[in-house]
């Protein structure tokens, strides 16, 4: 993550400032093989580092850049680039020194800086022992170096030394340095003044306790033991043997004034101040007459108070301490001189607050039988820094995550928090700006909108545990939001092309990886042929690379079973792999090789070759399908053949080459291309995209009637998908199974007879593509209900005609095999149920009436004639005759226009009335013969016939 969070720490004494960054010891090299890299922040990360090919009793230093890279390293007596090459022997007594190189930057420049040499003598004398160099830093890497003369630094000086940045009349840091050492056999001090020009000695100072020289049996000098100052550069500890002291330290003039000194704790050696100075911390042991143990001495205005035994090491002496970036103590514990595998480094964590021990925090390693690592082994190591350079790494944290374990997205509003070694912190004012912008006073938080991708600057101003305080720029990379997509190939191709990724590069997942998802390969398409879904995200930058396996086969021994393959990350695809065999007599038959994956599922197109002939033969194949990933396998390549031939045995079993493995089994001399992500993607949006099979036709869509009456006709149409390509036969099914004969793309349903339900669907098969069936199409359920019967109509009275205004009824019948009938009345009809009045007014009237039942109808008609009444009036109204008279013709009285009727009444007689019947009024009646009659009277009035006589 380091591209990710790059900061620079200005260091500020009370009053303005300063420029200068001091944050440079990142990367630390202990005893033998072991490199502690702090620049991701937390607990530092420990591997393999130097190999000094021997055992390293003390003696190491390093230098960094602002981003934690390595520019060069001192281990024992030898200068390392930054590739950890040798750059520079250094004198060969400077191995085994307490402090024996310490970096310190050239004050005025970017990429230089002096190393301080101190080398081991046991008494006074006038030779130099102390010697520096100017080394000049050309990025990083191979050959970076170039490393001038030594100059002498002074003679007659102890194995400790220590180095603080000199401060101006007004309190802020300069960019020269203090470098302070000790001459042997006495109380004298040497302030060295470090500038551009050089290292100058400032002042001899005697302050504080004489240093001892005794030569006699047992010899005594007081040389070897550490020199520290505290993190706010105002208190100076030298420990050794029986002595430990403290002294205030003006960093404006080098003044050092002596305080005071304990002799409490026999062999003293190791000393280190907590971050805020308030506790001094002391490893005894300097031989093997003293195991390793650690005191707690508290540290105030007057000097060294009273010391606290916190507990043995478990070191069989004692070694050196160091305060880590992350604001632990660490220190050396040796178990055994020259021993691989022995030794441990320990720590005290929370030392501000008292300190707590860890003697188990690392092992010494010893390499496996017949690798190549290196042996580890730690003895009394620990690199000596200048105090400025081991700065508190501070923390951004965003939305309660460091800055380095999570990502920020454009678009996302982040709030961020400063912590300085696990606590945190107000910030003083807050800045964003670069990419997004904005500012704040004061606030423990800050919340940024990031709307806008690339470089932000987060600005924040704390106060450290010295009251200084330091200006903190983090560069936060706003990454851009991609939304990958993918477009599949048409048929038979099943190949699927990403988009949105600004790499041009894609990760390929079986699903989302995120609920199961598992990992396929990288690249800008993939071959999706055989997946029902295939999920695609964008990728950073992926590089290829090759990885050849140099086993061979031999033409002797018996190599079996299968071989096995395994990826460390990424994706890759085999090429080309060789089966060898041979015999002494002959052999025929096939060699088939088939890959499998972790589950045991064959992956790509199992190979065969024919084989047949005698001796060795050398088999190569080369497969177009075996693709591999890191989360697939592991992968085995197994072999079929015939009898008769042998396979060699391998030059060697297990192979290994840039994180893929080959191990064991029959085959060898495989090729594997590999492809690995450089950089993840951590903003973006993937998309599942459905991968429908080519050689399985596509299912067609069917449509049609779903309800029908008895002998309806019902036609289903079923239409194929576009992608299932012509010609194309197809298959009808019902509940029953396949319909018999039914192939076309539609199918005419029997409706006959009646059923509640049936469901009827196709399926359709390409010759064009393959063989098979398509799956099923939607389902159309059928329901053929019955007919209700053709309805009878009973009239009543029961006639067809009727005169008018005489009542009469028309009653519908009708049945049905399920259901209820109704009924509705038509033209001349508007009942709903089966009985309906007739009309009693004169004319033809039309009856028809409906019936139906679940959707199924019938109808009848009836015809019923109203006839009017006939309309008849006689000639006259009254008839006079003598009871003697002729008889009267009545037809000659009878209605217009009826020739056809009855007459009635006394004295009629057919259509003649007699008068004999005797005087007297007569009512005769004509009544038409029509469908409807009428009848109308005559009077006829009979007289008798007077006898007139006269007297």
């Amino acid at each position: 993550m380091k591209n990710l969070v790059k900061f620079l720490l200005f260091n500020l004494v009370f009053l303005v400032f300063n420029s200068s960054s001091f944050a440079q010891a990142d990367v630390w090299f202990v005893g033998n093989n072991i490199k502690m890299d702090f620049s991701g922040g937390g607990d530092p990360v420990i591997t393999n580092g130097i190999n000094v090919g021997g055992d390293l009793t003390e003696s190491s230093t390093a230098i960094t850049d602002k981003n934690g890279n390595l520019l060069f390293a001192v281990v024992g007596n030898k200068v390392f680039d930054g590739a950890q090459n040798v750059a520079l022997t250094l004198p060969a007594n400077t191995w085994d020194v307490a402090q024996g190189s310490m970096v310190i930057p050239v004050p005025g420049t970017t990429n230089q800086y002096f190393l301080t040499v101190l080398e081991y003598g046991p008494s006074s004398s006038t030779k130099p022992t102390a010697k520096y160099y100017r080394v000049t830093v050309n990025g990083t890497g191979a050959n970076n170096l170039t490393i001038s003369p030594a100059s002498n630094l002074a003679p007659n000086l102890m194995e400790t030394q220590t180095a603080v940045p000199k401060l101006n009349p007004d309190g802020t840091v300069s960019s020269n340095f203090w470098l302070l050492t000790h001459e042997k056999c006495n109380s004298n001090h040497k302030v060295f003044e470090v500038s551009s020009a050089g290292i100058n000695l400032s002042s001899t100072q005697a302050q504080g306790p004489a240093m001892t020289c005794n030569p006699n049996f047992p010899p005594k000098y007081d040389d070897i033991g550490t020199m520290k100052f505290n993190s706010c550069y105002t208190q100076m500890t030298q420990v050794l043997g029986d002595k430990i002291m403290l002294y205030d330290f003006d960093a404006k003039t080098g003044q050092l004034t002596f305080k005071n000194q304990i002799g409490t704790i026999p062999s003293a050696y190791g000393a280190e101040f907590s971050p805020d100075g308030k506790f001094l911390f002391v490893l005894r042991g300097q031989d093997n007459n003293n195991l390793g143990r650690i005191f707690r001495i508290p540290v105030t205005s007057t000097g060294l108070g009273t010391p606290v035994d916190m507990g043995a090491t478990g070191g069989m002496r004692g070694g050196h301490m160091q305060l880590g970036p992350d604001g632990n103590i660490y220190y050396a514990i040796p178990e055994a001189f020259g021993n691989a595998g022995k030794g441990k480094i320990g720590r005290i964590t929370n030392p501000n607050g008292g300190g707590v021990l860890d003697n188990n925090f690392y092992t010494a390693t010893k390499a496996a039988f017949g690798s190549t690592a290196q042996d580890q082994w730690v003895n009394m190591d620990m690199p000596t820094f200048l105090t400025s350079l081991v700065v508190p790494i501070p923390d951004l944290l965003v939305g309660g995550k460091k800055l380095k374990e999570t990502v920020v997205c454009a678009g996302e509003t982040v709030t961020f928090e400063i912590q300085v070694n696990g606590t945190s912190t107000v910030g003083v004012q807050w800045k964003a700006s670069g990419a997004n912008s904005k500012t704040q006073n004061g606030g423990s938080s800050f919340s940024v909108n990031m709307v806008n991708s690339g470089i932000t600057k987060i600005e924040v101003t704390i106060t450290d545990e010295c009251n200084r305080p330091r200006d903190l720029e983090f560069e936060v990379d706003v990454k851009p939001f991609q939304n990958a997509n993918g477009a599949l190939a048409s048929c038979p191709s099943r190949v699927v092309t990403g988009s949105g990724s600004l790499s041009g590069q894609y990760a390929w997942f079986t699903a989302d990886p995120k609920t199961g998802g598992s990992f396929l390969g990288y690249g800008a398409t993939y071959d999706a042929d055989g997946l029902n879904n295939i999920w695609v995200q964008p990728a950073g930058a992926v590089t290829q690379s090759n990885v050849n396996d140099t086993r061979s086969a031999q033409n002797y021994g018996n190599a079996a079973g299968s071989t096995t393959i395994s990826l460390d990350k990424g994706s890759g695809k085999i090429s080309e792999f060789n089966i060898g065999t041979y015999t002494w007599g002959s052999y025929s038959g096939n060699l088939t090789v088939e890959l499998r994956n972790g589950a045991n599922q064959i992956v790509g197109t199992p190979v065969t070759r024919a084989m047949s002939g005698s001796g060795e033969r050398s088999n190569i194949f080369t497969p177009t399908d075996w693709n591999i990933n890191s989360n697939g396998g592991p992968y085995t390549i197994n072999v079929t053949s015939t009898g008769g031939a042998n396979f060699g045995q391998l030059t060697t079993t297990n192979f290994s080459s840039n994180g893929v493995s080959f191990n064991g089994g029959r085959a060898s001399g495989i090729k594997v291309t590999k492809f690995q992500e450089d950089e993840e993607v951590k903003c973006f949006t993937g998309k599942l995209i459905p991968i429908p099979p080519c050689c399985t036709q596509l299912p067609p869509v069917v449509s049609g009637a779903d309800t029908v009456c008895v002998g309806t006709s019902v036609t289903l149409t079923a239409t194929k998908n576009n992608a299932t390509a012509n010609p194309v036969t197809y298959q009808w099914y019902d509940n029953t199974g396949a319909i018999s004969g039914a192939t076309g793309a539609t199918y005419a349903v029997p409706t006959n007879t009646h059923f509640t339900s049936k469901e009827y669907w196709a399926t359709v098969t390409s010759s064009a593509t393959c063989a098979g069936e398509s799956p099923i199409s939607n389902k159309i359920r059928v329901q053929v209900n019955p007919n209700p019967t053709k309805p009878t109509i009973t009239i009543n009275p029961n006639q067809t005609q009727f005169c008018e205004g005489v009542n009469h009824t028309l009653t519908a019948a009708s049945t049905v095999a399920t259901g209820t009938v109704s009924y509705q009345w038509k033209l001349d009809g508007t009942s709903n149920t089966a009985v309906q009045n007739g009309i009693t007014t004169s004319g033809t009237k039309n009856y028809r009436v409906v019936v139906s039942a679940l959707g199924c109808k019938d109808s009848t008609n009836q015809q019923i004639t109203i006839n009017p009444f006939d309309v008849i009036t006689l000639t006259a109204d009254t008839l006079k005759t003598c009871s003697d008279g002729a008889a009267i013709n009545l037809n000659t009285y009878r209605a217009v226009g009826f020739s056809a009727g009855t007459w009635s009444g006394t004295g009629v007689t057919g259509s003649n009335f007699n008068p004999n019947v005797g005087a007297g009024n007569y009512k005769v009646k004509y009544t038409t013969s029509g469908t409807c009659p009428r009848a109308d009277s005559l009077i006829v009035s009979v007289t008798n016939k007077l006898n007139l006589q006269l007297n």
